[in-house]
């Protein structure tokens, strides 16, 4: 039975140190691919256009389907919308046909803002409090797409592992 557990948050949330465990652990993940598409288009700004939220969202999309049991994902399909509705962006209809068609598990895990070890660096472009703007769009959107949403605690990286592993 093919399962996919969401693990997503704010900029610089512990999100991919998170994934990262898992994967030292022996899980099955797939990581976050924005990165990569900022380094190869060379993007210096927070905000993104339509062509960076597509390219990011069919990366996530050819994750989803490569799925073949169980798998955690550092972010996922629904988390471009959430910077989209940030910056007005209008969300193409077959993206959002897409998120019907394509479900992941109903608890979807939110690392929350953590000031304590929020960091910018050469992709993580957005300042604190568009961070704290992008967790709440996040918030919102799982919401609007029915999916529940369960916060992730402020502790080592190894405790939320297992908080996570207790919660599935």
């Amino acid at each position: 039975m093919i399962q996919r557990f969401i693990v997503t948050g704010g900029p610089a949330t512990g999100k991919s140190s998170i994934i990262e465990y898992f994967q030292q652990i022996g899980w099955l993940c797939f990581e976050e691919v924005s990165r990569e598409i900022i380094q190869k288009k060379n993007i210096q700004t927070s905000t993104k256009d339509l062509n960076f939220e597509v390219a990011v969202f069919q990366e996530r999309k050819m994750q989803f389907l490569a799925a073949s049991k169980q798998h955690f994902y550092d972010r996922s399909m629904l988390d471009g919308l959430a910077y989209m509705n940030l910056q007005n962006i209008t969300i193409p209809k077959k993206m959002l046909t897409d998120l019907k068609t394509h479900r992941y598990e109903s608890k979807v895990f939110i690392a929350p803002i953590w000031q304590d070890i929020y960091h910018q660096d050469s992709e993580r472009l957005e300042s604190y409090e568009e961070a704290i703007a992008i967790d709440e769009s996040l918030r919102e959107i799982y919401h609007s797409f029915g999916y529940e949403l369960v916060e992730i605690p402020f502790t080592s990286v190894e405790e939320r592992v297992k908080f996570i592993l207790s919660q599935i």
